[in-house]
């Protein structure tokens, strides 16, 4: 099964997730949070996952559609929505395409627990605002209440 949010008629944005059918009874909720960014709420026996997959526009896209994008990332790490709403004893993964290098990590500890020691190259400005953005999530996550609270 395909979980698509995006624009049918046209090839610009859009986000997807195939879920096998084996795993289609997992499947408790699908959120299309806009045309870049999908929710998708799975169960299995023991646990509660929360896919959250993520579409950057590419380097062809003007800034403006990427401080929207950024914004839009924003909103829904920091903020009353997907992730603010997730109860804290659920596993959230949130994955996708960012279109973005963050480079190498390994001599920052902070970034490596966010991102791993195994980054290369140089980091990009898209880079750099990912990693701010992985940053303000964490801290903010630190600072709110759960939704389990």
């Amino acid at each position: 099964m395909v979980y698509f949010s995006g624009h049918n008629e046209e090839s610009t944005n859009g986000v997807a997730l195939i879920v096998p059918q084996r795993l289609e009874k997992a499947v408790q909720g699908y959120n299309t949070i806009n045309d870049r960014i999908v929710h998708l709420r799975l169960q299995n026996f023991m646990n509660t996952i929360n896919i959250i997959q993520i579409y950057a526009p590419t380097t062809a896209a003007d800034k403006a559609v990427l401080n929207d994008f950024y914004e839009s990332l924003l909103v829904i790490s920091l903020r009353e929505t997907v992730l603010r709403s997730v109860p804290s004893r659920e596993i959230t993964i949130v994955m996708g395409d960012f279109n973005a290098k963050i480079g190498r990590t390994a001599e920052d500890d902070d970034l490596r627990r966010i991102v791993g020691k195994f980054g290369i190259g140089e980091r990009n400005d898209r880079g750099e605002r990912l990693l701010d953005l992985c940053m303000e999530s964490i801290n903010g996550r630190q600072h709110m209440p759960s939704a389990s609270s």
